[in-house]
């Protein structure tokens, strides 16, 4: 996943997360690093090359300024353009299940980090006498997790094939799941009756966990604008 300048390269053992699961985030810390980075670099004659952190010297970020060892054996001066974290990580939910996943399905808490998932564009929105019925992306059904206490297994988030499907209640989510799949009533606040909207309880999209600044609050999306 290619970082922004203010992102750092890779995650540390010990940073808290929130993790995908199911088509949605869950409160997790990183356990283990299979460190991947790629540095695409800028030299003064203006051509480029990508190569991996082990070779450039200097701090990983980029606009940084850094020496390079060429495969000759020959340094040389560059500017880091772009950064890309290719690292494996496990994490560690707080029900002590663990998984292996890529930085596109990591979330740093608060943080802003993704392109925005289809979780949300696959609702049936526009068909509320559907809501039962599944949604099934590409004509394919949705795997079902094996029943095992401890599963560690690997997903890349950009292919991943349980979007949407129920979390355990034994995993703690990043936000409140009580109203997902359910039709609400949403009062803005005023006391006119025409601040208050229909709208569908659903799970945020990586760009939209940002938002949620707690495990207790929830997204909806109103029938009316799907906002």
């Amino acid at each position: 996943m290619a970082q922004g300048s203010e992102e750092p390269p890779f995650l540390r053992v010990g940073t808290e997360v929130s993790a995908k699961y199911r088509g949605a985030f869950c409160e997790a810390s990183i356990k283990t690093v299979k460190k991947h980075v790629k540095c695409k670099i800028q030299y003064k004659d203006n051509s480029t090359a990508t190569l991996t952190d082990d070779v450039v010297k200097g701090d990983l970020k980029i606009g940084s300024d850094v020496v390079v060892k060429t495969l000759d054996g020959r340094l040389m001066d560059g500017v880091i353009i772009k950064l890309t974290d290719a690292s494996t990580y496990t994490v560690v939910f707080d029900d002590g299940d663990e998984r292996t996943l890529r930085r596109t399905s990591l979330c740093l808490k608060g943080g802003r980090h993704f392109n925005e998932s289809e979780t949300l564009d696959h609702l049936p929105l526009t068909d509320p006498e559907n809501f039962g019925t599944p949604v099934i992306q590409n004509g394919k059904k949705r795997k079902k997790r094996r029943p095992r206490a401890q599963q560690s297994s690997f997903e890349d988030g950009d292919s991943e094939k349980e979007e949407g499907s129920p979390i355990p209640t034994k995993k703690k989510c990043s936000y409140n799941d009580s109203i997902l799949g359910k039709v609400i009533i949403v009062d803005r606040g005023a006391r006119r009756k025409s601040h208050w909207f229909p709208a569908l309880g659903v799970s945020p999209s990586q760009e939209n966990l940002m938002y949620i600044k707690s495990n207790d609050q929830c997204l909806a999306r109103s029938f009316k604008d799907g906002n």
